[in-house]
């Protein structure tokens, strides 16, 4: 027996619908043209009229914010989703840090929203940041990590794996191996040698 939608709930499931189709249209246009983007060039991308814009956002400066905000946490979704791939904490430590630098492979959207519009980059860093601190704070407790002043070394190396992101974005001839001498250095700050860090950074680990 077919049963149909009630239909507060087809008129529910239309205006997400219409919603999602307009983010994942704004976050297209954004990664193209950057601040240049305007409700029609949303529109148009959606197949639908500007006044549907207004449906669902306040405006332009609204619709911009929720749809470079949804992208922002897509990638810390799937990042830090990272954390339970590995029993071993420094695993769980290095997978997300090896995941930043690795956006424009794994997450390209993502990597042309920031490039084109830096304040996804600025939202993202203090996330980063807390989510980072928090964990090597617990690694310092257990005795993982051998460091004094976390907070300093945990700035320090977010200031290291931003820099060498922005490289990673911007320069074509930026490579992976760069990218790994990056997090060598990274992990340094947090007291973890080369040695070991070089091992932590292995294909599959």
């Amino acid at each position: 027996m077919n049963f149909k939608e009630p239909a507060q709930g087809r008129k529910s499931a239309y205006y997400l619908r219409n919603r999602l189709a307009l983010i994942s249209a704004a976050q297209q246009v954004l990664a193209e043209k950057g601040p240049d983007t305007n409700l029609e060039d949303v529109a148009n991308a959606a197949g639908m009229a500007v006044s549907t814009i207004y449906k669902h956002f306040a405006g332009r400066e609204e619709m911009v914010q929720v749809a470079l905000l949804e992208a922002m946490h897509e990638w810390e979704r799937d990042t830090f989703a990272t954390f339970s791939e590995s029993d071993e904490p420094l695993k769980q430590l290095v997978a997300p840090m090896k995941a930043f630098l690795q956006l424009k492979r794994t997450h390209p959207l993502i990597a042309q929203l920031v490039t084109k519009n830096r304040e996804v980059a600025f939202r993202m860093a203090p996330i980063t940041s807390a989510n980072l601190l928090a964990h090597v704070k617990r690694l310092t407790k257990s005795g993982e990590l051998k460091i004094d002043n976390p907070e300093l070394r945990t700035r320090n190396v977010i200031a290291c794996l931003s820099s060498a992101l922005e490289d990673h974005l911007m320069n074509p001839k930026s490579s992976e191996k760069e990218n790994l001498q990056a997090l060598v250095i990274a992990l340094g700050m947090l007291g973890i040698d080369a040695a070991k860090a070089s091992e932590l950074l292995l294909p599959g680990t």
